[in-house]
C-alpha cells in the first residue's frame, strides 16, 4: 500500500488493523428473532457445541436468491439451561438468526 505525502511523493506502508482484546472471551452472538426463517441460522461455527460437518443438507437460499453451504450443524447454548437445537452454521450469512416457531416448540411453550 502507498501513503501520499503532503509533498507529491509516495512512501510504501504497511497496512495495520486495530486489535480489540476481550478479557472474558468472544461475546455470545447477537441473534435476530425471526418468525419467517426454517432454521436456526448462525455465521460462527465456533458456538456451536460438539459441532459436526454437514454432509446431506442442500444450500441454504439467501434473500437475494443466492445459495450458500451449510458448513456445520448442533447445538447452540444461551445460558446453562437453554439451547437451540439443530442450529446451521452458515459461514457466509451476514446474521445470526434464532426462528421463533422451533424454540417455543423445542421449550414446550404453548
Amino acid at each position: 500500500m502507498f501513503d501520499i505525502q503532503d509533498n507529491g511523493t509516495s512512501q510504501l506502508t504497511t497496512p495495520k488493523a486495530n486489535n480489540v482484546n476481550h478479557s472474558s472471551g468472544l461475546s455470545a452472538p447477537k441473534l435476530i428473532i425471526d418468525s419467517g426463517a426454517k432454521d436456526h441460522i448462525i455465521s460462527s461455527t465456533y458456538f456451536l457445541v460438539n459441532s459436526k460437518e454437514n454432509t446431506s443438507l442442500p444450500p441454504v437460499v439467501m434473500p437475494n436468491g443466492d445459495q450458500t453451504l451449510i458448513l456445520f450443524t448442533r447445538n447452540l447454548p444461551l445460558d446453562p439451561i437453554i439451547n437451540l437445537k439443530n442450529v446451521l452454521g452458515v459461514p457466509l450469512c451476514k446474521v445470526d438468526l434464532m426462528f421463533v416457531s422451533r424454540v417455543t416448540r423445542d421449550l414446550n411453550v404453548q
